[in-house]
């Protein structure tokens, strides 16, 4: 008889119960919320508990704290208030705990051959004396350090998820926690929960303050005071900013931490001193907070720019026209006056700017500028942001270059570049190409790698989005005033044919007009598909990505078309279009679950955050190129000579990229790109963000969408302001 039928009468009644774990029939890895088939120990037959019991195993044996309950379609269950793991009694237990694949390097036929072996001794052999597994068949010493590793970690994981049962935590997070702190975590949770923040990606200030104050931390405690007060900041910075004006930050900590103004005042002293964060005081009485990293960065910044500046050049005694002449003739070209003048400032002087939009001559100006340094004697280093441009840049000018974080060479064994002020980079002209794209930081540590007596050339375009790390480099400089600034504006012949490259200036006027093809027959590089429902424009981009594109232009859906949308969220929001392209393009059966998120073999996935010590960056585009169930990683295929292997618990990393963000666009370019516009995303809509998009693509363009959405972009050319100073520094003497 089951336990249910000896007491029938008890819903609604508190109850205590000990058995074993069945089945798992639900499991949400992110809230913990769990339906499982439970076994009784006093019962025959299962039944079913539910509650919030993260990371369950089958084969667990449990002591259960709840209430039963009768569920309308289900029945009776039992709601799990509490529960503890408990150390299983009989061998069968023993074996089912080893088999649930809690331990890895244990599956069914070790986990048999071992209980066959040491008995009831088992779980001590394995916690006390584990050598003496070397003595079962099969296991041998790289097996034992596995099991052993494994047995350990599991072990604090499952103690940190105890001790943390009233906070949502996921088993991947913990898992995390317990792989930064190990043996120490529940003490760091103890003493100072906001450590996290800092410490472990993916656990956010909120996410420490719900563990802060589930552990009894005051609202009105310094240590969560002065946590909010780096959270605002940091938040700032993701927003661009560099900094915040002292009354923006005491209102932000008033409304987020739901305290009083008296309260934030000792906090912010405390961090004052200890160098966290950095007050600055303008001449015209502003009182500015930095964090102390980014006031450093803006600070070099500014001085290193300066003293380069000022810094004796070499003199080039050249013909400039013979050189120009000889450039010309070997490329098979005629330079612009406006490029001509770029080598003419290059030479002169120690910093300039080169701008421009598509087809004006940057890459061409490039390659020019680089043979005029080999023609003088002088070395020359190309680099650019991202591996992508990086790529491009080298292409298109036939030199070499790298990435801002391959030429600076980071050694992730000791966290830094190799290259600084202590070991400057071996250039006497530095090409940094797609400078919009650096931020303050970046910028700041490239800088100290440079060579006072080196000649520097930024490239970009102005009129693409800022970085979307702090500060707004590229336009600080050029509103400085001290930097030469040289803006191609010539379109060349060969530009001129291109729909796409005509139309992106057209959008940088504002002057562009949305027009539709008549001609279904005439092959185009630019397309607008007029449409405003958002689930039709969801079927387009599905039937395009499926069959139209792959069949009328001979491009490969995944590795030549990317999708560019200016938010995450809506039915036509980055988020949902990966799923459903997902579901349409990959039907692989190898899944890799990850919270709610799900991974297939062969999925193009995003890295979203800088990894030095994996050497991919936030932006990098790849593919999963191979799933291991068993030592649960996943390696993704960034270029065909770099691949990075990945844990389970490192999958927030990554996200899919069918669709991306605009944002994340920058500094790439995709053969095909399709450009999702519509009311649904009004708040991000502005004429640099579909300047942008356009810019990305080489080969065509479909914009899809409504007229008014266009316009609103189109009319929208007011750029977001960010909190820099970085233009102020420059300017004073």
């Amino acid at each position: 008889m089951s336990i249910l039928k000896i007491k029938p009468d008890l819903v609604g009644q508190d109850d205590e119960l000990e058995g074993v774990v069945e089945g798992i029939v639900f499991s949400n890895d992110e809230n913990g919320f769990t339906v499982a088939r439970f076994l009784p120990t006093e019962g025959k037959e299962t039944i079913r508990i539910v509650g919030k019991m993260i990371g369950l195993k089958v084969g667990e044996p449990l002591k259960l704290e709840g209430t039963w309950t009768r569920h309308p379609k289900y029945g009776i269950n039992f709601n799990v208030k509490q529960y503890s793991v408990e150390v299983p009694a009989t061998l069968s237990g023993i074996k089912n705990y080893l088999s649930s694949g809690l331990v890895d390097g244990i599956g069914k036929e070790y986990a048999a051959r071992i209980v066959a072996k040491f008995k009831e001794k088992t779980l001590d052999i394995i916690e006390k004396e584990p050598e003496k597994l070397l003595e079962v068949s099969g296991i041998g010493k790289s097996r034992l350090e596995k099991i052993s590793a494994a047995w350990k970690s599991q072990k604090g994981i499952r103690n940190l998820i105890l001790f943390l049962q009233d906070v949502q935590i996921s088993t991947n997070m913990a898992a995390k926690i317990y792989k930064t702190y190990e043996e120490d975590a529940i003490s760091v949770l103890k003493s100072n929960p906001y450590k996290l923040t800092d410490d472990i990606f993916g656990v956010g200030f909120r996410k420490a303050d719900d563990i802060a104050g589930k552990l009894g931390i005051e609202k009105n405690a310094p240590i969560r005071i002065e946590s909010g007060i780096e959270f605002i900041l940091k938040t700032a910075a993701d927003d661009g900013h560099c900094f915040i004006p002292e009354d923006v930050l005491t209102n932000k900590c008033c409304e987020i931490l739901g305290i009083n103004k008296d309260s934030i005042s000792p906090a912010l002293e405390n961090l004052l001193q200890n160098k966290r964060v950095v007050l600055e005081v303008t001449e015209n009485g502003k009182r500015n907070l930095y964090l102390n990293s980014l006031y450093n960065a803006e600070k070099n910044v500014a001085e290193i720019l300066k003293s380069i500046i000022n810094y004796p050049g070499k003199a080039f005694k050249v013909n400039l026209q013979s050189i120009i002449n000889h450039t010309q003739d070997k490329f098979g070209i005629e330079l612009a006056d406006k490029q001509k003048e770029a080598i003419r400032t290059l030479l002169e002087r120690k910093i300039s700017i080169v701008t421009g939009g598509p087809g004006t001559g940057k890459t061409t100006l490039i390659r020019c500028l680089v043979e005029v340094a080999r023609k003088v004697g002088i070395k020359a280093l190309l680099a650019a942001p991202t591996g992508r441009a990086a790529k491009k840049l080298s292409e298109t000018s036939g030199y070499i270059a790298k990435t801002i974080h391959r030429l600076l060479e980071f050694n992730p064994g000791i966290g830094r570049f190799m290259k600084d002020e202590t070991n400057f980079l071996e250039g006497d002209l530095i090409v940094l190409d797609e400078i919009s794209m650096v931020d303050i930081s970046i910028m700041s540590y490239f800088l100290r790698a440079v060579k006072r007596s080196s000649y520097v050339l930024f490239i970009g375009d102005v009129n693409q989005l800022p970085s979307v790390g702090p500060g707004n480099v590229l336009k600080d400089m050029i509103q400085s005033g001290v930097i030469p600034i040289v803006e191609l504006t010539q379109i060349f012949r060969q530009a001129k044919d291109s729909q796409i490259i005509k139309n992106a200036h057209l959008i940088n006027t504002g002057e562009y007009t949305p027009q539709t093809i008549k001609n279904r027959d005439e092959l185009l590089d630019f397309y607008f598909i007029e449409q405003n429902q958002p689930d039709v424009v969801l079927d387009m981009i599905k039937e395009m990505m499926k069959s139209r594109i792959p069949k009328r232009f001979g491009f490969d859906p995944i590795e030549d078309v990317q999708v560019l949308v200016p938010m995450n969220r809506g039915e036509i929001g980055v988020n949902n279009l990966n799923t459903e392209l997902q579901s349409l393009l990959n039907n692989s059966r190898t899944i890799v679950e990850k919270g709610s998120r799900v991974f297939r073999f062969g999925d193009k996935v995003m890295q979203i955050r800088n990894d030095y010590d994996k050497e991919v960056y936030n932006g990098d585009i790849g593919r999963i190129c191979a799933v291991d169930e068993n030592l649960r990683t996943v390696q993704v295929k960034f270029d065909e000579n770099y691949k990075v292997l990945y844990d389970y618990e490192d999958l927030d990393e990554l996200v899919l990229a069918y669709a991306i963000s605009i944002h994340k666009s920058q500094g790439s370019e995709y053969p095909v790109v399709i450009i999702p516009i519509l009311t649904q995303h009004f708040m991000l809509l502005q004429r640099n963000l579909l300047y942008t998009a356009v810019t990305r693509a080489k080969k065509l363009v479909i914009l899809i969408g409504d007229r008014k959405s266009i316009y609103i972009a189109l009319n929208n050319n007011k750029v977001h302001d960010r909190y820099t100073n970085l233009a102020l520094r420059l300017r004073i003497k």
